[in-house]
Parts: C-alpha cells; sequence; structure tokens
C-alpha cells in the first residue's frame, strides 16, 4: 500500500474508501502477523484498489 489513508479511517472513507470500518478498527488495523498489523480490504474500494468504484447497475426481476 502507498501513503493512502488506513483503509476503515475516517480520512479513508472521506476519499471514497469501501473497506470494513468496524472490522478495521476505524483505521488502526484488524489484526497482526509477526507484529505487523493487517487490514481487511474491499476488492472494489476505489481508494485502496486503484480504480473507479464498479457499478452493477439496477438488476431486474428478468435477469435472475
Amino acid at each position: 500500500m502507498t501513503s493512502n489513508p488506513n483503509p476503515g479511517s475516517d480520512e479513508a472513507v472521506a476519499q471514497g474508501c469501501t473497506c470494513p470500518v468496524l472490522d478495521n478498527g476505524r483505521g488502526r488495523g484488524a489484526y497482526q502477523i509477526d507484529g505487523v498489523w493487517q487490514f481487511w480490504i474491499d476488492w472494489a474500494c476505489p481508494v485502496h484498489m486503484g480504480h473507479e468504484p464498479l457499478d452493477y447497475g439496477d438488476p431486474s426481476p428478468d435477469d435472475a
């Protein structure tokens, strides 16, 4: 990860982050491995995955 704000932090959410807020301790981290904080990342997050939010449209009942 680059200098992006931590996933789930208020700063990241303000920039459009869609990563889990509570699961990431509001940016503090989810858990540690060998003393390094780990985060849950939403694969569709425009802040942390480097692309625009995905638009799935509005599926109609006929699409089911």
